[in-house]
């Protein structure tokens, strides 16, 4: 039994660490476009971060889908941002 319940979490590990890695090459590819390879660096430092933080342990915080809601608001808020520099800078022109 303890050998599914081993599997089990290792599977969860597995699931959680892909939404960062989908939230990677979305934003990576996102602002790839805005063509600044700046954005691209400070995007990946940010993430690897977060991820560093996602996967301590935490002893107060009992459900990390609270924690990982607020990471996908704010990857939500960045791509909106650079979205909206992205769009001001192409009417300019």
């Amino acid at each position: 039994m303890s050998f599914f319940y081993n599997l089990y979490k290792k599977v969860i590990f597995i699931n959680e660490k892909k939404i960062f890695l989908y939230f990677s090459f979305l934003t990576n590819y996102l602002i790839y476009i805005f063509y600044n390879a700046k954005l691209v660096l400070i995007n990946f430092i940010i993430q690897v971060f977060f991820q560093l933080f996602f996967f301590f342990k935490f002893n107060r915080f009992k459900k990390k889908f609270f924690i990982l809601s607020i990471f996908f608001l704010f990857f939500i808020i960045y791509i909106l941002i650079y979205g909206i520099i992205w769009i001001t800078n192409n009417l300019h022109k």
